[in-house]
């Protein structure tokens, strides 16, 4: 003799919903220390995320938009994110997107500059010459001079050296004069810091 037949027990099957994209803004081939960058998941329209979740080399961090503040070392390494939707009273993660690579670099130290003749003080009509020059270790594609903050020299250079020549007949040239370089890395040109500034003054005519 058979029994009666039990209650119905009914299996759903569903997949993992597709991957989200994951973008890096402002986007980057490498970030300065001090920089920070926003990493944003997009999970794809037609999915109602739940949540999403971020991964740092494969660890979990928890947030809608995570931002990374690049002062600390920890923060360079491949990133990616995943979302998840709420169905039939389950959670059910995606597939994790491709992943990002942030790269950080240091601030470039400053470079040096000096004056050539020195003096306290210049005579109306002479020449001085000013050196900027990149400190060791350092590649430079550029090397931009100051007078009170602004560019009046940008020379393309390989030399870790480069001089600008000043003529004390024009008033105007009085002043402080800085210097910096431009080095590429990663293919994005990086400023060094500004160096310290160098007073060039002169006696009016008589």
């Amino acid at each position: 003799m058979k029994s009666l037949l039990s209650n119905t027990l009914e299996i759903r099957i569903t997949t993992h919903p597709p991957a989200p994209s994951i973008s890096l803004s402002p986007s980057h081939s490498v970030y300065i220390v001090g920089e920070h960058v926003t990493l944003s998941c997009y999970p794809p329209d037609s999915y109602k995320a739940k949540g999403i979740q971020y991964f740092h080399e494969g660890k979990e961090i928890h947030s809608t938009t995570h931002v990374i503040y690049t002062e600390v070392r920890s923060s360079a390494g491949n990133y990616s994110c995943g979302y998840w939707i709420e169905t039939h009273n389950r959670n059910i993660n995606s597939m994790a997107s491709d992943y990002v690579t942030i790269v950080i670099t240091n601030i470039l130290p400053p470079p040096s500059i000096s004056l050539n003749p020195f003096h306290s003080i210049y005579i109306r009509g002479e020449t001085v010459t000013l050196t900027c020059s990149v400190p060791d270790g350092c590649v430079a594609n550029q090397i931009q001079y100051y007078q009170h903050g602004r560019v009046v020299q940008a020379r393309l250079t390989d030399e870790r050296t480069v001089m600008f020549v000043i003529s004390t007949n024009n008033a105007e040239v009085a002043g402080n004069y800085s210097c910096s370089y431009t080095t590429t890395k990663f293919s994005r040109s990086i400023n060094s810091s500004v160096s310290s500034s160098t007073n060039q003054d002169h006696l009016p005519s008589s």
